[in-house]
């Protein structure tokens, strides 16, 4: 769990998956939202206070680090859902990776290049 220097927003999760806090609007696209849907899904059981619609409920970098200085309660069960649910951001990250692959291969204009990842990745 991490909120980068001169940013809007925190990363969390193995993928730093994007998460705004409430009415907050980026160029970047949300996805960790994406990731908690895909777990839901999955039966994975959420703190009660978390689902693919919950906003960040930090607001500015500041209270995202207080909240884990002051060891507060939903940034420790966010951080431990984070910590026991790897296998389930590896997966939707592989998934993402699958539905958009054929996207990028279109861009490929080397044979080799195209094959290469065909192989790695589409097997």
């Amino acid at each position: 769990m991490h909120w980068n220097e001169g940013e809007d927003f925190a990363s969390v999760g193995i993928g730093h998956f994007i998460w705004f806090s409430k009415g907050h609007t980026e160029r970047f696209r949300e996805v960790f939202p994406m990731v908690l849907a895909f777990m839901e899904e999955k039966g994975v059981e959420m703190p009660v206070w978390l689902n693919a619609k919950t906003p960040l409920p930090w607001n500015s970098k500041a209270a995202f680090y207080e909240a884990k200085k002051a060891n507060e309660t939903k940034y420790q069960e966010l951080f431990t859902l984070l910590k026991t649910t790897m296998p389930y951001q590896a997966a939707f990250m592989a998934q993402r990776l699958s539905q958009a692959l054929p996207q990028m291969l279109e861009t490929i204009e080397e044979p080799k290049e195209k094959h290469w990842l065909k192989n790695v990745f589409m097997k």
